[in-house]
């Protein structure tokens, strides 16, 4: 390394030119850098859907998925099997196993599904696609107006298609269409008066609406092709069949007899955006995607199509995150470059202002050297990304003050020009090289986890990675050769230069003469001094788990959007379910109107948001400007002003307000239970239930079992078969009657519209229509449903889940507080409710819901990965340094470094978490850092016969200075994020809070615990010598020089003194 570094100090050009390369370099990959919201993260499952129109879910389980399931049980490469079987359709997920060859795994699924046969009739063959589990939404979109609902979704899906042809918007998607399809629906009065059957009326609509091909005439003038062309495709058209014709030449038209209604699939569904119908689109981040050009793309549209638009009919962007992301990169630039103002000033102050200018840019040189390779090492910029940027400012300012410093140091004692550049560099090879090792070493596990935890977080570690491999390059390539013209100052200053340099040397006559005295203190109280800082660890690590220092796994920062959900148990009106949907938009209305009086506000807080209505819930998501514009009154008190005009909902299972852009909606529990016994199952689920509900914190607790519904079975009465009557027959019968009978597809727009013949809406959703309907023999007679099947009603369910051939049912519960609380009812459950549950339950297991799995699969891969990084770690050093004790006291920053990043959670009051692990990665690599310059300082002095004491207590004194300024440039670099307070800065203040104090902690750590342990080991050490030759070891300390010793590089004096 030696040479390399001598080479390019004396061909300044070419360190200049691989400066400007690197430069070069990382301008063309920023520019062609894709730009997305989040990474993506790769296929790791497969989907089999199948579609049976009219079944109940114990039927689409029983007939379908269980089918499913059985054909691809023993395949090689699958992990696991969830399945979900619903009303008319089913859909079975296959997650595969890590390092699987999916091509192949996805072909042998489609060949073993292919071989099912006996499928029920009415069902669809099962469809198998490969399945992407993580699918991320950027953009919502709204065509809304004042306009017929088949209208705007006919000009929505139009206008689908000029959406798709911009950039990043080719998955988008039309989410809130419904299916349109052409209903006839006839009564059984009509039947009965016409003499008519279902069957009837049917095929005289499928034999008079026909686009048939008769073939081709070829005659000598040319071939004549010969085509029935009579498909109906509108109400008028329907309307004019002819149902019957009697001998008289009199017809029945099915307008006649029937209400033809050309409109959708289903009217129990609704989407709008400002109160008004509309049509909502939903845009997922494609494969490629530059995310700001295509939010600026999105904005010329809308400008655009608004002026096409007619007046009642408008366009607008309802959730748009490429302002997100553009917020994201503002705030990183802006305090990256702040903090590296800052950085520069402290590095004015304490070295040289030509050492603090060469430091600051190479600190940029090695983000651009980054940034040139990240386009070849599938690093695009993203959430995680930026994030990683910011992680490493606080790591890559290290490994450039640690040289320059040491090239200051040679000038300082008499070594100028290219032997202190070349001097410097060389003296910390060692402990920089190392340093960044291990911190790469400590990001490295991340780069491995499996599943989209590991393709979500890489970014990450690659980050990490690139940036501090070329700091290392700048460092000793490039840095050295810019400070070769370092050399003593003239006593000719000016009053600026002379006012540094009393700054500067005030660190060096702290160190030498206040800072000395009180490290030998700390060595020769060590025993003491190690009984302090265990004392500290254990004390901080129990006001984390005490809940004094506040924890939340994921920030959950107020956003300026409020979501609304209430679900409804199964069974309630859809009328009703529409009638609390304008009530939450009238209490939106009253938060407008009362904002003065409420707030003191002048204006609307929600200035627009929409309504999502289905058969069970009604979903809100209402916008706020930001908080700048509102006078920063929080979310979190508009949205309980929200729920406060809404008033009680008494009959909806819960009213879920989300106001936070974490996960979930708040702190809760959750977990699954599964078993092959239905009712087993059931009794276990309420149990676990009943067990939540008993916690004073748990306001209510909820469960999958409240989507049960009413079955009615039919079962055929003995004397049914004397009329020629099987089960089959009725059953089909009443099917067509209240599902209904397609008896035609028309082909519109590119797609099948179906068209069904039933009964009218109002008969099919009532009982008492069941007493009216008529079953027809196959001799034409007619009779009462109920006088050839009895029935009787039994519990049924809207949806069925299954995980690994069993059914899974769902328990959980809000709990009010924080995380804390979630964590003390979770062990009070484990201590005091699972053993008897599980005893009570046998045949019921209790699997981990959610996330949880994928969590708990995350946690022990890390786990493993660190214990074999520490390992590795440790193994490295022992053999760089060539002892086995040594490895140990520098790692020994890795436990403490969590004892700052705790009391910064406490003195700021930021939660500590996830994205706090990685904060305290980067404090750990900068500590290590911190310990291996002071280490091998103190082998280098060791090695010129330096005793024990005397080289440990230099070695705190020469270098001082560069643990003092890694660790507060650190800090100061990266305090600005601390004090803004957007949404996207407290995504990023559990990592900030963990570095920034992780490395102040770590200071007092390196240059008082470290040398009061390696007094501790040199008294162990001493003890063994003792033990093994009988000779008494002098006591540390005995022997002591006040003289300060100190060590250059290969030039210069090799002792000298510092007054």
């Amino acid at each position: 390394m030696k040479s390399l570094i001598t080479w390019f100090v004396k061909n300044p050009v070419a360190a200049n030119l691989l400066m400007f390369m690197m430069i070069a370099g990382g301008i063309f990959g920023y520019n062609s850098m894709q730009r997305e919201l989040f990474p993506q993260a790769g296929y790791n499952g497969i989907n089999v859907t199948v579609a049976w129109p009219g079944a109940s879910p114990r039927d689409v389980e029983e007939q379908l998925i269980v089918r499913i399931e059985e054909a691809v049980d023993g395949l090689d490469g699958i992990d696991k099997v969830e399945s979900t079987a619903g009303e008319g359709a089913g859909t079975v997920q296959i997650a595969t196993k890590l390092n699987v060859d999916f091509d192949q795994l996805l072909d042998e699924v489609k060949a073993r599904v292919d071989t099912i046969r006996n499928l029920p009739p009415d069902a669809f063959r099962p469809e198998v696609s490969r399945a992407r589990l993580f699918e991320l939404d950027i953009m919502y979109l709204a065509l809304y107006g004042d306009v017929d609902r088949l209208a705007l979704q006919r000009l929505a899906t139009e206008k689908r298609l000029e959406l798709t042809e911009l950039p990043g918007f080719q998955l988008t998607n039309f989410i809130s269409k419904v299916p349109e399809q052409v209903t006839i629906e006839i009564s059984e009065e009509a039947l009965q008066q016409y003499g008519l059957t279902f069957n009837q009326v049917a095929n005289a609509i499928s034999g008079a609406s026909v686009n048939l091909s008769a073939g081709t005439i070829q005659t000598t003038g040319g071939n004549v092709q010969i085509r029935a062309r009579a498909l109906a495709n509108s109400k008028e058209q329907f309307d004019n069949i002819i149902v019957r014709q009697t001998a008289s030449g009199a017809v029945v038209r099915l307008g006649d007899i029937a209400n033809v209604i050309d409109g959708f699939e289903t009217e129990k569904f609704k989407s709008s955006y400002n109160r008004k119908d509309a049509a909502v689109f939903q845009v997922i981040q494609p494969e490629k995607i530059d995310i700001t050009e295509s939010g600026k793309a999105i904005r010329e549209f809308k400008e655009v199509l608004n002026e096409e638009l007619p007046p009642d009919i408008r366009f607008d962007i309802w959730a748009d995150m490429s302002g997100m992301f553009d917020s994201r990169m503002k705030l990183i630039s802006s305090n990256a470059l702040m903090g590296m103002v800052l950085v520069l000033i402290m590095l004015t102050l304490f070295l040289r202002p030509m050492v603090a200018f060469w430091v600051t840019i190479g600190i940029g040189a090695a983000f651009m050297g980054a940034l040139a390779v990240a386009p070849f090492i599938g690093v695009t910029l993203n959430m995680m990304s930026l994030f990683a940027f910011l992680l490493v400012i606080g790591i890559v300012v290290d490994d450039a003050i640690v040289v320059g410093e040491a090239a200051y140091f040679h000038v300082e004692n008499g070594v100028e020009g290219d032997d202190a550049a070349i001097g410097g560099a060389s003296l910390v090879v060692k402990p920089v090289y190392f340093a960044v090792i291990t911190t790469i070493l400590m990001f490295l596990p991340i780069l491995f986890l499996s599943g989209n935890n590991g393709d979500f977080l890489a970014p990450i570690s690659l980050v990490v990675i690139a940036v501090l491999t070329f700091s290392l390059i700048e460092a000793f390539f490039i840095l050295p050769a810019h400070l070769r013209h370092l050399k003593h100052r003239s006593s000719d200053m000016n009053a600026l230069f002379r006012f540094q340099k009393r700054i500067a040397d005030s660190i060096v006559y702290f160190a030498a003469n206040i800072f000395r005295p009180f490290v030998a203190t700390l060595i020769k109280y060590r025993y003491i001094t190690f009984a302090i800082f265990i004392g500290m660890f254990i004390f901080f690590v129990g006001l984390l788990r005490a809940g004094v220092a506040p924890v939340a796994m994921f920030p959950n920062p107020e956003m300026d959007m409020i979501s609304v959900r209430i679900p409804f148990p199964e069974g309630t009106t859809f009328k009703r379910i529409d009638q609390v949907r304008v009530a939450l938009e009238d209490a939106v209305d009253s938060i407008n109107e009362n904002a003065k009086e409420d707030f003191g506000f002048d204006g609307d807080l929600i200035p627009s948001g929409g309504t999502f209505l289905d058969r069970r819930s009604v979903n809100a998501f209402y916008s706020l400007d930001s908080a700048d514009k509102r006078n920063n009154i929080a979310t979190k008190e508009i949205s309980d002003k929200l729920e406060e005009y809404l008033g009680p909902v008494p009959d909806a299972y819960r009213v879920i307000m989300g106001f936070s852009a974490g996960p979930g909606g708040g702190p809760g529990v959750r977990y699954g239970v599964a078993s092959a016994y239905p009712e087993d199952l059931k009794r276990a689920a309420l149990d676990l239930k009943e067990g939540l509900e008993a916690f004073e914190k748990v306001p209510r607790a909820y469960d999958t079992l409240e989507s049960s519904a009413s079955e009615m079975q039919f079962t055929l009465k003995p004397d049914a078969e004397s009329l020629g009557l099987t089960l089959a027959d009725v059953t089909r019968q009443v099917r067509e009657a209240i599902y209904g009978r397609e008896v035609q597809r028309l082909p519109r727009n590119g797609e099948d519209v179906r068209v069904m013949v039933r009964y009218p809406e109002a008969a099919r959703e009532s009982l008492d229509s069941l007493s009216n309907l008529r079953i027809r023999t196959a001799m034409g007679v007619e009779v009462p449903l109920f006088s050839v099947a009895d029935v009787s009603f039994a519990e049924g369910v809207s949806r069925i889940r299954r995980q690994d051939r069993q059914r899974v049912e769902y328990v959980g519960a809000i709990v009010r507080g924080e995380e804390q609380e979630v964590a003390d009812i979770k062990e009070d459950l484990e201590k005091n409710f699972f053993p008897e549950w599980e005893r009570n339950h046998p045949r019921v297991t209790r699997i981990l819901a959610g996330n949880d799995l994928e969590q708990q699969k995350t946690n022990q891969e890390l786990m493993i990965s660190l214990l074999l990084i520490f390992a590795a770690m440790y193994i490295l050093l022992a053999i760089a340094f060539k002892s086995y004790a040594q490895p140990l006291l520098i790692m020994i920053a890795i436990p403490f470094a969590l004892v700052g990043m705790i009391f910064g959670n406490i003195v700021t009051g930021v939660p500590f978490g996830l994205l706090s692990l990685f904060g305290f990665f980067a404090a750990s690599g900068v500590a290590i850092n911190d310990n291996l310059v002071l280490i091998d300082y103190v082998n280098r002095l060791r090695a010129k016969g330096v005793g024990s004491y005397q080289a440990m207590l230099d070695a705190c004194v020469a270098r001082f200075r560069p643990i003092l300024l890694t660790s507060v440039t650190t800090f100061v670099g990266i305090m600005p994020i601390l004090f803004e307070s957007s949404t996207q800065a407290e995504f990023l203040k559990p990592m900030v809070v963990a570095l920034a104090f992780g490395v102040l902690f770590d200071f007092f750590l390196t240059l008082m615990l470290v040398p009061a342990l390696y007094g501790i080991g040199v008294d162990i050490r001493r003890w063994f010598i003792w033990l093994r030759t009988g000779v008494k070891q002098p006591p540390l300390g005995s022997r002591y020089d006040p003289n300060v010793e100190i060590v250059l590089g290969d030039f210069g004096p090799e002792k000298s003194k510092i007054e």
